[in-house]
């Protein structure tokens, strides 16, 4: 069991800069296209869906965690419940923003919306990873 808790441990920590990484291009993507007010591309819903599904795919590994190592019994207030309460709520948001995304009406205001959205997951996540590695 410790084995399968410290491969998912590594996965986790290794996927956050997939999930980074991804937002960063993502937020990006919806900067230049605001700016721009660029038409909206099948790239542009492709680079969204794939920061939304990175994220979900790291909360997902990290609830496993959670899970597999009893950590709602409180040992670290930090582990036990702020990052993952933070991770949730960066979800929400992703997921959330997402549909408002899909749902406008007009280009520019995807891409608005987009900046918003996942620009507020990216903050979100940020912090939850300066916290968890000891920075804030």
């Amino acid at each position: 069991m410790d084995s399968l808790v410290a491969g998912l441990l590594n996965a986790h920590s290794l996927w956050r800069y997939v999930v980074l990484m991804m937002g960063g291009i993502a937020i990006g993507r919806m900067l230049m296209g605001w700016i721009r007010q660029d038409p909206w591309q099948p790239l542009d819903q492709q680079l969204g869906r794939l920061f939304v599904n990175a994220v979900d795919v790291a909360v997902g590994l990290g609830l496993l965690l959670w899970l597999l190592e009893g950590r709602w019994q409180g040992a670290d207030l930090l582990r036990s419940w702020r990052h993952p309460a933070l991770m949730l709520v960066a979800v929400i948001a992703a997921h959330y923003g997402w549909r408002r995304v899909l749902r406008a009406p007009v280009d520019n205001t995807r891409f608005g919306w987009g900046l918003i959205f996942l620009g507020i997951t990216g903050l979100i996540l940020v912090v939850g990873v300066l916290q968890i590695r000891g920075v804030l």
